[in-house]
């Protein structure tokens, strides 16, 4: 049987794509079913993504398979497969031995490279508490958590793997559930350091917020607290952030734009108020299609608290998990 030697580069958005691929991990999506990260035969990672409603496939962590009529999907230039409506055909191969020199001397240097402990690396997006003047960021009982951006790379050469954690309603008790997740996704990945851009926010937030909703659900006696302060205190953290600048002006953050999602929200109500406050830039058009991060506390709470499955929750949750993932994946090029 002749293979395929299509890769990568030959993803096109929407045009069926038969590929030969190497899987090599499978993960348990936060609000998907799984995200499949594989490899293909010049050693280009890509993604295919299950949802609940995607079918059943029976894969296998280090086996070769060959992907036919998968479907290319391609955002703020990542690409990515999709099991294109079901008529994805997946079936499992030898390893093609003509095929490989590129993986396999990826992979011998992975193995062999200096240094290969694994990093983490997380970014929150928060709620607020507060109306916009009232708001003081220093303050844990002004931002709740929304979501946590999350990514692992288990060498300097290895694949990145990336999830966004999102809190899953808006009660206390789904707060602390997120963070519980957060602990079970670190937990779970081998790794010695913590990475993160202004990370004495982030994780002095999570740690303030596990205090305040344990106390506030007045269950499991603290223990994700404990949980949280063992983890944070077992990682070395590093804080990649450069003094006075943003992580879009020392990295290249993909931008999200809130206008091609079909959520009905519009940004310039809270734009104005911002506005009148001095946050937000005088020369910058209210309806500018571009998310900032104070545009995601107010996407934010609309999610949650739409319709699980609904139309406009499904926008607002590939529009925030997009947004959330473009400030964990630039980390790792720090």
């Amino acid at each position: 049987m002749e293979l395929p030697t299509s890769v990568a580069d030959d993803i096109e958005q929407n045009e069926d794509i038969s590929r030969v691929v190497k899987v090599n991990a499978i993960y348990e999506g936060n609000n998907v079913r799984e995200r499949v990260l594989l490899t293909d035969i010049n050693g280009n990672d890509v993604q295919l993504t299950l949802f609940d409603q995607s079918p059943e496939y029976d894969l296998v962590e280090n086996q070769w398979y060959l992907f036919q009529s998968a479907s290319g999907n391609i955002y703020q230039g990542q690409k990515e497969l999709r099991p294109n409506f079901g008529d994805l055909s997946i079936e499992p191969i030898d390893p093609p031995k003509d095929l490989l020199s590129n993986v396999e001397e990826n992979e011998n240097e992975s193995s062999t490279a200096d240094g290969a402990d694994g990093n983490l690396a997380l970014d929150i997006e928060t709620i607020q508490t507060v109306e916009e003047g009232e708001l003081d960021l220093d303050n844990p009982n002004h931002l709740e958590l929304l979501c946590i951006g999350v990514g692992y790379q288990p060498s300097s050469d290895g694949p990145i793997e990336t999830d966004v954690l999102f809190r899953e309603g808006s009660s206390t008790a789904a707060e602390l559930d997120l963070i519980e997740s957060l602990c079970d996704w670190l937990e779970t990945r081998e790794a010695t350091t913590l990475l993160t851009y202004n990370g004495e926010f982030d994780l002095g937030h999570i740690q303030a917020r596990a205090e305040l909703a344990s106390q506030a659900t007045k269950q499991r006696d603290g223990k994700t607290v404990q949980r949280v302060e063992k983890l944070f205190s077992q990682l070395t953290h590093n804080d990649l952030k450069r003094p006075g600048l943003s992580l879009e002006t020392v990295a290249d953050v993909p931008e999200t734009y809130w206008d091609i999602y079909n959520h009905n929200i519009d940004p310039t109500d809270w734009r104005r108020t911002q506005k009148e406050l001095g946050n937000f830039d005088e020369d910058r058009p209210l309806d500018d299609p571009v998310i900032s991060g104070s545009d995601i506390p107010y996407f934010g709470q609309e999610f949650l608290t739409s319709t699980k499955g609904s139309p406009k929750y499904r926008a607002l949750y590939e529009m925030i998990y997009r947004y959330a993932i473009s400030d964990v994946e630039p980390l790792f090029d720090l």
